[in-house]
């Protein structure tokens, strides 16, 4: 019987971390970088030598408030949209982002996503709804001292 997969994405962390790897992060496009959550979780779960099954991808997201942020709210909410509407398989985790007191000259911050991912990871795990979980974030709070 093969491993049952579920795939944890930090969405921001993956992002930045392919743009930091493959693209000039000053002056390529902001769309390089970006990934389709599916096919990576696809592509994870097709390799090596033990058969596995892809049960769910779940991608965590910070999303601008839409009073504050109109137009990135909306590409944020498109976006989403369009990998829920990738597969059954998809789900889209998504929290408000935190505006500091001198937004916009501050930035506004993603707060609480990587505390919801590791508490699903846990969850899930407990109540066995997976054979392998596997989390892709760059966060250092998610690694063993």
């Amino acid at each position: 019987m093969p491993d049952r997969v579920v795939v944890f994405l930090d969405y921001q962390n993956v992002y930045r971390r392919a743009r930091g790897a493959y693209h000039d992060e000053m002056n390529d496009p902001a769309v390089l970088g970006q990934i389709n959550p599916l096919a990576l979780a696809q592509l994870i779960t097709s390799r090596g030598s033990v058969s596995r099954d892809l049960k769910q991808v779940r991608v965590y997201r910070g999303r601008p408030d839409s009073l504050r942020q109109p137009q990135s709210y909306g590409a944020n909410l498109r976006q989403c949209e369009a990998w829920a509407a990738l597969s059954p398989l998809v789900e889209v985790i998504t929290r408000t982002l935190r505006y500091p007191l001198n937004w916009p000259v501050e930035r506004a911050q993603e707060k609480g996503i990587d505390v919801s991912l590791a508490v699903d990871f846990v969850v899930m795990a407990v109540r066995g709804e997976y054979d392998v979980g596997v989390i892709m974030s760059t966060d250092t709070d998610l690694t063993s001292p």
